[in-house]
């Protein structure tokens, strides 16, 4: 799947608690669909929205902040290169992202039902959607206090990356096991995760992943793993870890290698897939200054990171 940052751009359009920015989002996402040309307009898809009803057992309503996020990317779905030929809308009662109004490229609709024995139901289907209720739960920065670090040190044995399990805990790694949990991503961590502005796979380093209650270590103890790591060491270049999970985690190597390690913690493709599917919509380009404020309020997106 490849969303891309639209989501999470559409995360802080609708929820950044300041209004300035959230309406300057909006005016970059608007000017950006504009230059694609939607054959559908506004009205007609507001319409559409206002006039379903669903059924008795399934009502269907649409909330005002959900009705611009579900306006905008219905528009989306149908300009010229998209992949989408029908859109999905849930209604912003329903817990879940099944059934809702489905609105075709060619301006038709008609609603789907959740209910097994339901008339229209889609029972297979990929459409791209937008469920309301679905809105991803995350590690918002601004709902934390402090800067989300690791920490280095090393040994006569080699160099080593400890990962509280506080972090585990706050990108979703971790829930209720540490030892556990942690034991069973090592094989995805190892098969993912890649160091430097070149991004060379850990496994080109005969790395190790160690755990306990404490939480997660990066362990670099062979010979010729230790020489070619030191060299990022001294660049003070990042180690993006990556497990196959919604979050990701960049830290930045300390050059000393020893104290305090800054980690930025990174939303993959996946942290809003049950929110909307925009796969291959695309995305507007933000400057610098407007990325960083969503980061400063939520986190990074892979898309943007650079590793250095």
């Amino acid at each position: 799947m490849t969303q891309g940052p639209l989501p999470l751009i559409l995360l802080a359009a609708k929820d950044h608690p300041d209004t300035k920015f959230r309406n300057h989002l909006w005016l970059i996402l608007d000017k950006w669909l504009d230059a694609k040309s939607p054959p559908i307009n506004s009205d007609v898809i507001g319409q559409k929205l206002l006039e379903q009803s669903g059924t008795l057992l399934e009502p269907f309503r649409i909330d005002d902040d959900d009705k611009r996020i579900s306006i905008f990317l219905t528009k989306l779905a149908f300009v010229k290169k998209s992949p989408a030929s029908r859109f999905r809308i849930v209604s912003s009662d329903t817990m879940g992202n099944d059934g809702g109004l489905v609105i075709t490229r060619g301006g038709q609709s008609f609603y789907s039902e959740r209910y097994a024995l339901g008339s229209n139901r889609l029972v297979n289907s990929n459409l791209r959607f937008y469920a309301p209720s679905m809105s991803p739960m995350s590690p918002l920065r601004s709902t934390f206090s402090g800067t989300p670090h690791a920490c280095m040190r090393s040994d006569d044995n080699g160099l080593y990356i400890d990962f509280p399990v506080s972090l585990m805990q706050r990108v979703g790694w971790v829930r209720t096991n540490p030892n556990i949990e942690l034991k069973s991503i090592f094989k995805p961590l190892l098969e993912n995760s890649v160091v430097g502005p070149k991004s060379l796979p850990l496994t080109k380093l005969d790395v190790k992943f160690t755990a306990n209650e404490n939480g997660l270590s990066l362990a670099v103890t062979k010979p010729e793993a230790l020489i070619r790591f030191s060299s990022y060491v001294v660049q003070g270049s990042s180690v993006q870890l990556k497990a196959e999970n919604a979050f990701e985690i960049a830290v930045e190597l300390p050059k000393t290698a020893e104290g305090v390690a800054p980690v930025t913690i990174v939303a993959g493709d996946a942290f809003a897939v049950q929110w909307m599917n925009v796969d291959g919509f695309g995305f507007p380009d933000l400057e610098r200054s407007d990325i960083g404020a969503i980061s400063n309020w939520a986190f990074q997106h892979s898309h943007w990171i650079k590793l250095s």
